[in-house]
């Protein structure tokens, strides 16, 4: 579950990262186009020994453009530059939240759990079983009903020794994941789906 967690909020700080870098250099770039600002505005550049800063040339390319393709290319920074505002709004706006099951109601409040805690409890059941080297799985809504524990669904994909009986894997975790999680947690497992089951090349039953 940690890994989970820690894998999407790095895809969240890349996703700032790379659209803050691409709101900054569509700035930039309008701002050389429009000459308010120089080609040689980035650091890097200097005068003895002469070097140019961070893409001068390209900048000086685009400064130096038509006033037909000096417009295009506004056009299109303007856009991107937007494009990326509205994502970087987004992702701040709704910074990542996992999702809530409810247990039980009562006036004093909900009891919940968390998904991913759910999640992880059906993965670590799964890997517990000496054929199956590792699972994922994905946890599904199915009724919301006032007072009563949810009804979920479980997908599991998991990844077996060679050799190993598909079938039998198969009908051993449906059973086991139904009743660790309805036991330890008092949700109402409607059913237990594995539609996909994977050989792992580098590991064999002993058959």
């Amino acid at each position: 579950m940690f890994r989970a967690v820690f894998m999407k909020q790095l895809n969240r700080l890349i996703a700032l990262f790379t659209c803050l870098i691409v709101l900054i250099c569509s700035i930039v770039a309008i701002l050389v186009i429009t000459r308010i600002l120089s080609p040689d505005v980035l650091p890097g550049g200097s005068v003895n020994p002469p070097t140019m800063s961070w893409f001068q040339p390209q900048l000086e390319a685009l400064a130096d453009n038509t006033r037909t393709n000096s417009l295009t290319n506004i056009v299109i920074f303007s856009i991107t530059g937007l494009l990326s505002l509205f994502v970087l709004f987004l992702e701040l706006k709704s910074p990542y939240k996992t999702k809530s099951l409810i247990i039980s109601s009562a006036p004093e409040g909900d009891l919940t759990i968390e998904e991913d805690s759910v999640r992880y409890l059906v993965e670590k059941t799964g890997t517990n079983s000496h054929d199956i080297i590792s699972m994922r799985c994905k946890v599904k809504i199915e009724k919301r009903i006032p007072n009563i524990p949810y009804t979920i669904s479980i997908n599991c994909s998991p990844k077996i020794t060679l050799g190993s009986n598909v079938q039998a894997v198969r009908d051993d975790l449906q059973t086991r994941v139904k009743n660790k999680v309805e036991t330890l947690t008092g949700l109402i497992v409607h059913k237990v789906n594995v539609p996909r089951v994977k050989y792992d090349r580098g590991t064999t039953s002993g058959f």
